[in-house]
């Protein structure tokens, strides 16, 4: 893991209201001309900002708006960890409201820490939890919360007692309750020490192996598992998409039909999901429309791939007059 600050002091919790207060500043939302959202942390005044490498992966411009509503359009990159997901990106900006870090090899399991992201594209949204444990992701690890973390959360901040940013939020187990995770701020460290930075466009040249792409997949069908291990099937048919979702039982909880949009630069289209409504277990099937499945590549010798999709999601149904009242945004990455 990567080297922790030295000297770490331990002050006196603050409220729940002063955390906020201290924190909330720091998050800004992130979002692209391709319709990818996400939040991300200030760290510095000189305009660093950390975010998952997913929010800007195969965007070549992206806008980054503060909490007080100032914008920039101007965004470099001044590193990526593609295993643990992360990018630092460079505004160019100054004496702007930034985090304070903190030491994550000192979080512990019980630890109070609090989330600030923009869910579902709710800018400054600060939700309370705490530290359930810590996971083994790919030879790294993860802080496990039960602060919320929703669709538009990653790249968001994860605030320990005395409102230092230990980590930055990242995924969630869809199907599981506050079962949250976060990827530690000590390996963020070393992507703070670049000294160069270089546009956003060319993200996809310096780091060739990811990349967002058209229509390139295997004829027969491709599974992708989400971190719920719930499956994703894609089959290429013709100048179409067609997506199976599966839940982690192995039951087809939904189907959609997608087709290449050039403005979203990815996919989109309309399905059915097949939902269980009401004590007696019956079944009601639901359209939704599916938009933004974006195939992103890595060419690796084991010849892994990641897809991210986002879909209107039924949230709130209404089993005796068996139809939908509300919808919700929910987005998922997907790996093979």
């Amino acid at each position: 893991m990567a080297a922790p600050a030295t000297g770490q002091s331990h002050p006196v919790p603050l409220s729940a209201g002063d955390v906020f207060k201290k924190a909330g500043p720091a998050v800004v939302v992130i979002s692209t001309p391709s319709g990818a959202f996400g939040s991300g942390v200030l760290v510095d005044g000189s305009g660093s900002v950390v975010t998952n490498l997913h929010v800007i992966v195969g965007s070549k411009a992206a806008q980054v708006r503060l909490a007080n509503n100032d914008t920039y359009d101007d965004v470099m990159v001044v590193d990526v960890d593609r295993a643990r997901d992360l990018a630092v990106l460079k505004l160019k900006a100054m004496a702007l409201a930034h985090a304070e870090l903190g030491d994550s090899d000192e979080v512990r399991v019980g630890d109070s820490v609090y989330a600030i992201g923009s869910p579902q594209r709710l800018s400054q949204t600060f939700s309370q939890g705490i530290v359930s444990g810590f996971r083994e992701a790919d030879g790294h690890r993860m802080i496990q919360t039960t602060a919320p973390i929703s669709p538009g959360s990653s790249g968001g901040g994860l605030f320990d007692a005395a409102g230092r940013l230990v980590g930055i939020t990242s995924s969630r187990i869809v199907d599981g309750e506050n079962l949250n995770f976060a990827v530690p701020i000590n390996y963020v460290r070393v992507l703070l020490a670049g000294q160069q930075s270089y546009p956003l466009s060319e993200l996809a040249t310096r780091v060739p192996r990811l990349m967002v792409s058209r229509l390139d997949l295997p004829l027969l069908a491709s599974v992708y598992v989400n971190a719920g291990r719930d499956e994703l099937v894609l089959e290429r048919r013709g100048d179409q998409v067609h997506a199976t979702f599966r839940s982690r039982a192995g039951s087809i909880t939904g189907n959609a039909q997608l087709s290449w949009n050039p403005t979203l630069h990815g996919f989109e289209g309309s399905g059915t999901t097949v939902i269980r409504c009401g004590t007696k277990g019956g079944r009601l099937e639901i359209p939704v429309t599916i938009e933004q499945l974006f195939i992103v590549e890595e060419h690796g010798a084991d010849g892994a791939r990641m897809v991210r999709t986002r879909w209107l999601n039924p949230d709130r149904i209404d089993c005796a007059r068996r139809t939908a009242t509300g919808f919700a945004w929910r987005e998922e990455l997907w790996e093979r």
